[in-house]
């Protein structure tokens, strides 16, 4: 059934396309800041190596699908608006996302031989994890927001609201699973060595 009514305006897609690249900025920002903390945490040994790898890939490949997804979904909206601004007689809009990705950070399991752990190193770590999820998490949601927010009407206007709900739920679940499987991991670390060491 068609819309009573289709609006579009130009302006307000032109802002929420800007909002929607900040966001991309500033989740690659977070989940770099991430990799980055990772790469440097004062750990060393063969369980150091491949945790270091494990968590900077799946902090690479977490910005990667985000990155794919918001790109789908602005190009999606540029797509609707452009199309009904178009049969309407109006202007064309824009919308481009940064695609920089997060880079991977060299790692190595540190001296030959030698393992070590500075514990108060990893609970930083940890904190770090939540910090860099919890913003990626709150900027999704703002993108949410801003989409929903925009001047348009129509049917169109509901499946992007639709595809951007979706988008966000799924990101911020797998947010808290990457969170969790990363404290996880270094409270058992933390607690393994305690009790190795007599603590």
């Amino acid at each position: 059934m068609p819309a009573q009514e289709v609006l579009v305006d130009a302006n307000s897609v032109d802002q929420y396309g800007e909002v929607a690249t900040q966001t991309f900025v500033d989740v690659r920002v977070a989940l770099q800041k991430l990799v980055d903390d990772v790469a440097t945490v004062k750990y060393e040994g063969e369980n150091a190596l491949q945790f270091k790898r494990e968590a900077g890939q799946m902090a690479v490949q977490f910005a990667n699908g985000i990155k794919n997804d918001m790109v789908s979904m602005t190009q999606s909206v540029n797509a609707a608006t452009t199309s009904i601004l178009q049969s309407l007689g109006g202007r064309d809009v824009s919308i481009r996302i940064d695609n920089t990705a997060v880079e991977p950070k060299p790692v190595t399991a540190g001296q030959d031989g030698v393992v070590s752990v500075v514990y108060s190193s990893l609970e930083a770590l940890a904190e770090a994890t939540k910090a860099s999820f919890d913003a990626v998490a709150e900027r999704l949601e703002f993108h949410k927001g801003a989409l929903i927010g925009t001047t348009w009407q129509g049917n169109a206007k509901e499946r992007a609201k639709t595809a951007v709900t979706s988008l966000t739920s799924n990101a911020t679940g797998n947010c808290q699973t990457a969170q969790q499987k990363m404290t996880t991991f270094i409270n058992d670390q933390i607690s393994g060595t305690s009790a190795a060491d007599g603590q």
